[in-house]
């Protein structure tokens, strides 16, 4: 018995010098691994997120030797955290950024992401796979300071609206080639459905359509022109958006439009009588994504011509931490992961056969309650993706033509610095937010003077400063072209 037990100890000895040796320079090369995180925009409480994270993990490792670790944050909270994460120090490796949420410009602007001009030799199969125009947009500071996401550039305006109404008032709406023409359609359909309606302006798209480029509410230039007479202006005191605000005056006044918001009712619970139109951007394979929100037919047709600019360019890209350890290795899994389709598809859909089922090799369809989803345009290359069933088989190919062929902005390639104006720019922000929503809604009496009374405090909060120093800012960059 004793010498039962003197073996048993020396084989536990020898399996515990044998787990030191391990833990001393045997770890297995996956032990050893480097992790790089990424911040993404997600839905936090999808329950199989952890299991598809782990998967696209696994085919990092497989594909680069290292490991990812992928934390979502919820699109109502992603702008405050990520400028908490940045801010406070945390490691990281990889964010998603944008001109709309967690600010691109400002943040290149504060020194918090890498400079990547020089590293791109290291990812020539993505530097070779972006157009030298979207490395130009995407240009902030002087330089590239993260990859931006290829999809759907080119921005226009474009107007939605339930099929049945198309059908229905047809005859209104053949010759309609801005905003203003939709006057005809509104009052036979506020005869029909009167104090019904809401019609919701999107000014940022419905600029287009005014041949409106803006840089930072509320300075803006025209979008066409002489390249060498850009003109920086109030775009609140244009015609545009005095006529605008004046016509919908008059369909709130006529009864066409219902008076006011309707309370929390957002699109996917409207009936189609309450939102018969929208101004949107278009896109091809846009269609099936409304139905599936607003849940009946839709026709969409475009008011503009598609332009690309530095916003469209800059709507969605990833950044490299300034302060990571593993710049290179970020970089060339940002490569990876906008040229494989397995991984984007992976990150976009989830599993096959679980989350979604093809219908054929290039077209899926999701599952009823899935329990993963994301958006492809915050993921990586949409190019790269399957479409969805009911749009078009080559959906893909038609964005790719209307990125190529769009009209390019005069001033792409520059970016404000925002610092020697930004207490202007949100003292104006406060100003627009008090008098913007009563004059879209159509909501006061005398639209003229409420206009005019709300240019007199822009000009208080700074407007002039803000114009001038933009035309200063583009001048001086003129200058370097």
């Amino acid at each position: 018995m004793k010498k039962t037990k003197r073996l048993l100890a020396m084989l536990m000895a020898a399996a515990m010098a044998i787990g030191m040796l391990a833990g001393c320079g045997g770890k297995n090369e996956e032990d050893e691994a480097i992790t790089l995180t990424w911040y993404i925009m997600g839905d936090t409480t999808l329950s199989d997120n952890n299991e598809v994270f782990q998967k696209a993990s696994d085919m990092v490792y497989e594909n680069l030797g290292y490991r990812l670790r992928i934390m979502p944050i919820d699109a109502a909270s992603y702008n405050d955290k990520m400028k908490m994460i940045i801010a406070g120090g945390e490691e990281w490796d990889i964010c998603w950024t944008s001109n709309w949420c967690n600010n691109y410009a400002n943040n290149v602007t504060n020194g918090a992401f890498l400079q990547l001009d020089d590293l791109l030799d290291e990812v020539p199969t993505l530097r070779d796979s972006i157009d030298e125009k979207i490395w130009e947009g995407v240009k902030a500071d002087g330089g590239i300071y993260g990859i931006p996401v290829q999809q759907i550039m080119a921005r226009n305006s474009a107007i939605s609206m339930p099929l049945e109404f198309w059908e229905k008032y047809n005859d209104t709406l053949v010759d309609v080639k801005s905003y203003q023409d939709m006057d005809a359609f509104m009052k036979k359909f506020g005869a029909d459905y009167p104090n019904v309606a809401r019609v919701t302006f999107n000014w940022q798209n419905l600029m287009y359509d005014q041949n409106i480029e803006p840089i930072v509410k509320p300075a803006a230039i025209d979008l066409e022109g002489p390249t060498d007479e850009i003109k920086v202006y109030n775009m609140y005191e244009t015609e545009a958006f005095k006529n605008l605000v004046l016509l919908r005056r008059e369909w709130t006044k006529n009864g066409y439009t219902k008076k006011g918001t309707d309370g929390n009712a957002t699109s996917a619970n409207r009936k189609p009588e309450q939102e018969p139109w929208v101004i949107d951007c278009y896109k091809p394979g846009y269609e099936v994504m409304r139905e599936a929100s607003v849940k009946y037919p839709v026709k969409v047709f475009t008011i503009s011509d598609n332009y690309l600019t530095n916003d469209g360019i800059q709507a969605t890209i990833h950044s490299i931490n300034y302060a990571s350890k593993h710049p290179v290795e970020a970089l060339k899994f940002l490569e990876f992961a906008n040229t494989s389709p397995e991984f984007v598809n992976l990150l976009v859909y989830g599993i096959e056969g679980k989350h979604y089922n093809k219908i054929d090799d290039v077209t899926v369809k999701r599952v009823d309650n899935p329990g993963y989803q994301n958006s492809d345009w915050c993921i990586a290359n949409v190019f790269n993706t399957y479409v969805m069933e009911g749009q078009p088989a080559d959906a893909h190919s038609q964005t790719k033509a209307m990125n190529d062929n769009a009209k390019t902005s005069r001033i792409l390639g520059f970016n404000l610095d925002r610092e020697p104006i930004k207490i202007q720019i949100a003292n104006c922000a406060s100003v627009i937010n008090e008098y913007n929503a009563q004059l879209e809604e159509g909501l006061v009496e005398d639209t003229e003077a409420f206009l005019d009374e709300m240019n007199a405090k822009l000009k208080t909060a700074g407007v002039d400063e803000i114009v001038a120093e933009v035309q200063r800012q583009i001048d001086e960059w003129l200058a370097t072209k």
